[in-house]
């Protein structure tokens, strides 16, 4: 993905911030995050912006409605209730990634998560600890994944590895749902 976004023969050397959050060192190079759910990997770069990103598998879980009324605001949690039960599965993964890339572009942990608020009608979110906030989501195939950022993110290209060849392709971007802080 460097080589094909940013010229770069071979992985930079990365380090990582005060808080633990990996970062290229080297000057031109793009704010980058990476997330793992089963056989997925996701990675997403930005040049002038930081961000976070999520992906997870979708899939049904035990006890995902109690984990949603755990992790999530009361209004988070009755809009989820209130959602036809067969979308109920994806729009938690939606919330949850949407969630998740907001911690890990500000490098917070999961102990945090209840200082994050989402209101998926009005399409907003904030954070106690982001002052400024924007969160893309979507659900591609079988996976949903979010990315969070501190800026506007506005150009999204899809790269997809295919098999066992070193090279990527460019793939359709699925929709995409915008959330930004009110």
């Amino acid at each position: 993905l460097l080589f094909n976004q940013a010229n770069c023969p071979e992985l930079p050397e990365i380090d990582t911030t005060d808080n633990g959050r990996p970062v290229f060192t080297g000057s031109g190079l793009p704010d980058f995050n990476i997330s793992h759910s089963g056989e997925y990997i996701m990675v997403a770069l930005s040049y002038g912006h930081r961000l976070g990103l999520d992906v997870e598998h979708i899939r049904p879980r035990n006890k995902l409605m109690a984990l949603a009324k755990y992790s999530f605001s009361v209004e988070e949690y009755q809009w989820l209730m209130a959602q036809p039960e067969s979308q109920q599965t994806d729009r938690f993964w939606q919330l949850w990634t949407l969630r998740e890339s907001t911690l890990k572009l500000a490098a917070k942990g999961v102990w945090q998560m209840k200082q994050i608020r989402i209101n998926p009608q009005q399409k907003w979110l904030s954070a106690d600890f982001q002052p400024r906030l924007f969160g893309l989501t979507s659900r591609h195939d079988d996976i949903a994944w979010a990315i969070a950022s501190d800026s506007l993110v506005e150009n999204i290209e899809l790269w997809q590895a295919n098999g066992e060849s070193p090279y990527l392709t460019m793939a359709r971007v699925p929709c995409i749902y915008q959330f930004k802080t009110p």
